[in-house]
C-alpha cells in the first residue's frame, strides 16, 4: 500500500519552534492526527523518523506518513447509486437523493448513502483505481434534502475543513422554494436557533438565554410566482440561502420564521390541508444543496462544486411558472 504524506519545508521563523507546533501553525494538524500519524504512520524529517519535540533548522522538509485506514466494519457495502460530482486523493463528493439517509441510525441501520460510499470504496480498491480509506463525513443533509454531500478520505482534510468552515471560508449555497415572498429580496437572518425539547427533533428561534445558538443565512431572491388557487393569487419565490453557520435544519427554520417556510416541509411548513399552500406537487422540502466552493486544504486550488435541484423541484417550479395550482 503506498501511503498518503504530507510535506512542509521549515523558514526560519520555524526554528524556535518544537515540531509538534509547527506542524499547528503552518499545515493545522491537529493533536489527534498528529497522535495517529506516530502510532499508526511516521513523522519524518529529512527522510528520517524524528519526535515532534525535536526543533529544525531553515530547509528542513518534515514528513508526515498518513495512518492507513479502512471503511468501517460496522457499515457493510451494499449496491447504492451515486452520482460522483467530484473526487480527488482527498475529497469526494456526491449527489445525495431526497429521501435517503446520510449515514445508519436506530431508524435506518441500512441502505443509507454511507453504505453505498463504502461499496464504492471496496470496488476502487479491487479495480485498482484507489486505495481503500474510513470515509469521514464532512458535511450532512436531512433525508429529505437533497444536493451536495462532501467525504473526506483522511482525518487531516476533515479537521481542516471544519477549520475553513469555523473562519467562513466555506461557500454552501442551496436553492429553496418557499411559500410566500422574503421583504426585502435579499437579506441576512441573524436569529439564534435552539431545541426547546430536547426530546422531538423540531429546533426553533430561541434567544441565546433560553439555550439557543447564534445562526446566520443569508438569502436573495431569484424568482417570485403568484398563483391562482381559486380566487386567490398566491405568493411563492425560489431563493438561493447560503449557510454562515450550521445549525440542524437551519434553513428551514429561518425561513419559517420570517413567514416563508420552504415549500413541501412537513414539520416546519404549512399545514396539508392549508387552503393556500396545501397539497403541493412535491412530496419533502423543496430544499437542495446546491453549491459547495472552498479552498483545497492540500492542493490550495480553489474547489467549486455545483449540481441542479433534483427533478421534483424543477417539477414544482415549472408548475408554478404556470401560474396555477389545483
Amino acid at each position: 500500500m503506498i501511503r498518503k504524506t504530507l510535506d512542509y519545508s521549515t523558514t526560519k521563523d520555524d526554528e524556535p519552534y518544537r515540531i509538534r507546533t509547527i506542524l499547528r501553525m503552518r499545515l493545522g494538524v491537529s493533536t489527534r492526527f498528529l497522535r495517529a500519524c506516530r502510532n499508526d504512520g511516521d513523522l519524518l524529517r529529512n527522510g528520517v523518523h524524528t519526535r515532534t519535540v525535536d526543533g529544525v533548522t531553515e530547509g528542513d522538509v518534515l514528513t508526515l506518513v498518513f495512518p492507513e485506514t479502512a471503511p468501517p466494519e460496522d457499515v457493510p457495502p451494499e449496491e447504492i447509486p451515486l452520482e460522483v460530482l467530484y473526487e480527488d486523493e482527498d475529497f469526494l463528493a456526491v449527489r445525495k437523493p431526497p429521501g435517503l439517509p446520510v449515514h445508519p441510525s436506530k431508524g435506518h441501520p441500512s441502505g443509507t448513502l454511507l453504505n453505498g460510499i463504502v461499496r464504492k470504496i471496496r470496488d476502487d480498491e479491487r479495480d485498482g483505481r484507489s486505495e481503500a480509506y474510513e470515509p469521514h463525513l464532512i458535511n450532512r443533509l436531512d433525508r429529505d434534502t437533497s444536493g451536495i454531500v462532501l467525504i473526506g478520505k483522511n482525518a487531516y482534510v476533515q479537521d481542516a475543513f471544519a477549520d475553513l468552515a469555523k473562519r467562513g471560508a466555506v461557500e454552501k449555497t442551496y436553492a429553496a422554494v418557499v411559500c410566500g415572498i422574503p421583504e426585502p429580496p435579499e437579506g441576512v437572518i441573524d436569529r439564534p436557533i435552539g431545541q426547546p425539547d430536547p426530546s422531538l427533533v423540531r429546533r426553533a428561534v430561541v434567544s441565546e438565554e433560553e439555550g439557543g445558538y447564534p445562526s446566520r443565512t443569508r438569502y436573495r431572491t431569484i424568482e417570485t410566482f403568484r398563483v391562482m388557487r381559486g380566487d386567490a393569487a398566491i405568493p411563492f419565490a425560489l431563493l438561493n440561502c447560503t449557510l454562515e453557520t450550521g445549525r440542524t435544519h437551519q434553513i428551514r427554520v429561518h425561513l419559517a420564521s420570517i413567514g416563508c417556510p420552504i415549500a413541501g416541509d412537513a414539520l416546519y411548513g404549512p399545514a396539508s390541508d392549508d387552503p393556500r399552500y396545501g397539497a403541493l406537487p412535491i412530496a419533502r422540502q423543496a430544499l437542495s444543496a446546491v453549491r459547495l466552493a472552498f479552498d483545497h486544504p492540500v492542493t490550495h486550488r480553489r474547489v467549486v462544486i455545483e449540481t441542479l435541484p433534483d427533478d421534483d423541484i424543477r417539477n414544482l417550479l415549472n408548475e408554478l411558472k404556470k401560474g396555477l395550482l389545483k
